[in-house]
């Protein structure tokens, strides 16, 4: 990518689809969003010794476009994967299916949220100390903590990996989580 091309966690998996007809696709498999998942995997691979999508899942290269399949795998996918960019009030830029499904909100209601309303107040300095940590370090494991869906549900995660996500240039634009393990909190 060229400096002009370069894509940055806030624009990822935003603004106008250059791609003809590409308004018609499904909100994950746009474009920007796909390119962002590219560079999410990568990063994921480059810290991780583990594959991000379990054996038997990952479409692999078999597809006309393996970069659409893994999209839409893990948009499909059986775990929660969610990211933000780099803004100062760092924003969701994706959410996969589930984690639409645990926080009660559509794509378009996610992506777009400040990240941080996904803790409550009284979680979020916490929270922001766990995403610190893994900046400092590239990937944090096992991190656990209580959440909140749109509809004030609250549950705790458990065991989830934040990594941060770098562009082809090793450039940081933003941070994502994968977690499998939650329990509602009554």
């Amino acid at each position: 990518m060229t400096g002009s091309d370069a894509m940055t966690g806030s624009d990822a998996t935003k603004g106008s689809n250059s791609t003809p007809g590409s308004d018609t696709l499904e909100p994950w498999l746009r474009p920007e969003v796909v390119r962002w998942l590219m560079c999410l995997v990568a990063s994921w691979d480059a810290v991780c010794s583990e594959p991000l999508l379990p054996r038997g899942l990952h479409p692999g290269g078999v597809a006309p476009r393996p970069d659409i399949a893994l999209a839409a795998a893990l948009y499909d996918a059986p775990f929660v994967l969610l990211s933000h960019g780099t803004e100062d009030d760092p924003l969701f830029n994706y959410g996969n299916r589930l984690a639409c499904d645990l926080f009660r909100m559509s794509w378009d209601t996610l992506r777009g949220m400040p990240s941080r309303l996904s803790a409550e107040p009284d979680q979020r300095a916490e929270r922001q100390d766990s995403l610190r940590r893994a900046l400092e370090g590239g990937v944090i494991r096992d991190y656990s903590g209580v959440r909140i869906a749109a509809d004030g549900t609250r549950f705790l995660i458990n065991g989830a990996t934040i990594w941060s996500v770098v562009d082809e240039r090793g450039q940081r634009i933003g941070q994502a989580a994968r977690f499998d393990s939650w329990q509602p909190i009554r």
